[in-house]
């Protein structure tokens, strides 16, 4: 029999007897709740409040049939073996036992109070019409396990046909991941695309007409994969397992963005001249001009112009910036400095966007003044800052020639995906494209990603556009499309989510950054980092809004404790779901709290509780 004892904050004493350890234990802590719901515990430390006595084997509670034993706590080994043996379901039902020594081989023993000694003790366990012995007394939870796997065999998994990349006799490797034999039609893949089709047309994206029911590659869409097919998915997650999240990608990208140094300045064109080095000369200072720059001041200039030209019959230079570009040095700063002379008009400016590049500043856009710089790092923040809680991964492509930015956040199809088919959306999320040199707009998009064959070797992609903002004006305003897209996909992305389990494998950690850590850690406390996002939420205003932050953190820190922790971002949830219902909150409370619960999931990138 165990027992545990349970001190009340009034010094009442209650003693709790069960035959098992956990049923004793949970017996007091229940007894612990109740009164910590009641307030009793209030600004009372609880830290030893429930204490385990010693065990004690009763042996009237065991039939004592001269068939079946029961031993006294001489030996841990053998109350962990007469636990297993007589409380668990999932056990076999000894029929008989007899613990036997050298002299008296499989004589059954009468119950004993103590056992002097284990040394030269074996085991024998029957169990219908089944033997199964071991020499070693120590060992009886490998006896007792043998019996089980006897009693309970396991039934072989079934196998299915994997085509290109199964195993020499055709059998599937991923054979845990289907249902159906490679080529054949998966009717749990064709509802899992009807589901996704819908969540997508939710985001404004649809799949091609042409595609409805037919892929690319002419399969009929849940038509299963064949085994490569899954190692391609699989590579393919890895791949997204490995990319940062949004947070530390934006990190990183705003810091090579500042190592170029960038600097604006508006120049009036008339003054502009050029060195026979090849450098332009400005009131501001002289800079190397790149190529694409060149392009645009010669645009900017009208140069090579009917207009601006003496000749009526034609431009002087047809192509006048591939002209400019082969001429030496010093031939093109004669050209050019003669057109400024003749050609520019007084007072006419634009703006020199430069950056360091070695011992010489080089211009690497020419705009007009009206233009508004809010470049790729900025824009790489605001995405982060707006995913700063999901679980998106992140992956920027930057070419520092072309200033050509493009910021791809999504979520990705686990590897293991059930029958894995054609047809079937493995990737989905945001694309982000601006450049900084004058070449285009900030814009946004939705984006999916299908495999369209058997072996994930011929893929489709979709996007739609959900903003748009020019460089001109209040920018800053305008980055509020980028916030407000993300917003409006939450509902669909947090569908993919579930579907795909992201919450169930998403570390905690993924949701703070290092600032959070110093932020919100308790200084000389090693701390889960659960404890550290319950205080960022909580003092965000995301849990508890308007109750008291103090009172919800503990709250929360001990329903995370009482759950047995975690380092998932199921664990944090189901964390502030427990201590709606656990803690001492009124019922407005304990909606606000619920309400929350549910909007974390969406807030958290569109991840779900699974």
């Amino acid at each position: 029999m165990y027992t545990f004892i349970y001190n009340n904050p009034d010094g009442i004493v209650t003693e709790f007897n069960e035959v098992t350890k956990e049923a004793a234990r949970d017996a007091a802590q229940l007894a612990f709740f109740s009164d910590y719901k009641k307030g009793l515990w209030q600004g009372i430390p609880s830290e030893g409040c429930i204490e385990e006595e010693a065990y004690v084997l009763e042996p009237d509670a065991v039939e004592d049939t001269n068939t079946t034993v029961a031993i006294d706590d001489a030996s841990l080994a053998h109350d962990e073996f007469m636990e297993e043996a007589y409380d668990s379901d999932d056990e076999p039902d000894v029929e008989g036992m007899s613990i036997v020594n050298d002299a008296e081989a499989m004589a059954p023993v009468p119950v004993m109070n103590t056992l002097p000694t284990l040394e030269g003790l074996g085991i024998v366990v029957t169990n219908n019409g089944m033997v199964f012995t071991d020499d070693n007394y120590d060992e009886t939870n490998d006896v007792l396990d043998a019996a089980t796997e006897a009693m309970n065999p396991v039934e072989p998994a079934p196998t299915f046909k994997g085509g290109w990349g199964s195993d020499v006799g055709g059998q599937s490797l991923h054979s845990d991941s289907r249902t159906v034999d490679y080529g054949k039609v998966s009717a749990v893949a064709v509802e899992r695309q009807e589901n996704h089709d819908g969540w997508l047309a939710e985001l404004g994206l649809a799949r091609p007409t042409e595609n409805i029911s037919i892929t690319k590659a002419g399969y009929k869409r849940g038509t299963a994969v064949v085994d490569y097919g899954y190692e391609s998915l699989d590579a393919a997650r890895v791949v997204w397992d490995e990319k940062p999240d949004a947070y530390d990608a934006a990190r990183q990208f705003v810091s090579e963005i500042e190592r170029e140094g960038r600097e604006d300045c508006v120049i009036h064109m008339d003054t502009m001249r050029m060195s026979e080095a090849g450098l332009l000369q400005t009131n501001a200072g002289e800079f190397a001009l790149e190529e694409h720059a060149l392009k645009q001041l010669l645009t900017t200039s009208q140069f090579g112009t009917k207009d601006n030209m003496e000749h009526a019959d034609g431009p002087l230079f047809p192509r006048g910036f591939h002209t400019m570009k082969s001429l030496d040095p010093d031939v093109r700063a004669y050209v050019f400095n003669e057109h400024m002379k003749r050609n520019s008009v007084v007072g006419k400016g634009v703006k020199l966007r430069t950056r360091s590049n070695g011992s010489v500043r080089s211009v690497f856009g020419v705009v007009s003044t009206g233009y508004t710089d809010y470049d790729a790092d900025r824009v790489a923040q605001v995405i982060a800052d707006s995913v700063s809680d999901t679980p998106y991964k992140a992956d920027i492509q930057y070419n520092s020639k072309t200033t050509n930015f493009t910021m791809d956040i999504t979520m990705h199809a686990p590897g293991n995906l059930t029958d894995f088919s054609a047809g079937d959306l493995y990737e989905v999320g945001f694309r982000f494209k601006s450049n900084d040199r004058g070449g285009g707009s900030i814009n946004g998009s939705a984006i999916a990603f299908w495999n369209e064959c058997l072996n994930m070797i011929i893929l489709h992609s979709e996007k739609v556009e959900i903003m748009r903002a020019i460089h001109k004006g209040d920018m800053s305003a305008k980055m509020e499309a980028i916030r407000e897209g993300i917003e409006n996909g939450r509902p669909a992305m947090e569908r993919f989510a579930k579907d795909w389990g992201i919450l169930s494998n998403t570390p905690i950690s993924t949701f703070i950054s290092e600032d959070d850590v110093e932020r919100y850690s308790i200084p000389g406390h090693m701390e889960p980092d659960a404890a550290i996002l319950i205080r960022k939420m909580v003092m965000d205003g995301n849990i508890g809004d308007g109750l008291g932050r103090d009172a919800i953190v503990q709250m929360m820190l001990a329903s995370y404790d009482d759950q047995g922790g975690g380092d998932t971002a199921q664990d944090f949830i189901n964390a502030v779901t427990r201590t709606a219902h656990q803690h001492l909150v009124d019922d407005c409370a304990r909606d606000v709290m619920e309400r929350e619960a549910g909007l974390l999931v969406p807030m958290m990138a569109q991840i779900a509780i699974a």
